[in-house]
């Protein structure tokens, strides 16, 4: 401890909260966080520096510190092995297929609490979800220009833009 040049421990943290990742890179899921994290990681290196104060007046040419530079080297070579070996449709796909069961799965919770504010006893429900259909694709065609801006931004949020 008393060679400080020997016992000092440096640790480097690069962070990205979840807002910078979604909107300025993209990244909304675990998979795709581990196919971004490598250019991530490695521009968020190249963006900011920690370099060796110098008498020039211009930072930008001061040179980078060597803790900089290891830092730099490590995380080049440590990234090489990240990128998944799965296939990004298949990936893809089970995204697609989980936010399908969770949207079933919600409609569903909705129609029966629907259901219980209207007092609907259960061997009427079939009756009173096909009411409720009735009303939603009168709603929809009341309203058509709203609807076909809500359907192009949910396609567009799942990924789905074509017709």
């Amino acid at each position: 401890m008393k060679r400080r040049a020997h016992s000092a421990v440096w640790r480097v943290e690069v962070r990205a909260g979840k807002d910078h990742l979604k909107k300025k890179c993209g990244v909304s899921t675990w998979g795709h966080l581990r196919d971004s994290l490598p250019k991530i990681l490695h521009d968020a290196l190249r963006d900011v520096r920690f370099s060796i104060p110098q008498r020039d007046s211009n930072r930008a040419r001061w040179p980078d510190h060597p803790l900089w530079v290891l830092v730099r080297d490590a995380l080049a070579d440590d990234m090489e092995g990240l990128g998944s070996m799965v296939d990004p449709s298949v990936i893809e796909d089970m995204i697609w297929s989980e936010r399908d069961a969770m949207l079933a799965a919600q409609i569903n919770g909705c129609l029966l609490s629907r259901a219980a504010l209207h007092d609907v006893p259960v061997e009427r429900l079939g009756a009173f979800v096909m009411g409720l259909a009735d009303q939603i694709m009168r709603d929809w065609q009341r309203h058509a220009d709203r609807t076909q801006e809500r359907l192009a931004s949910a396609r567009a949020k799942y990924g789905r833009t074509s017709e």
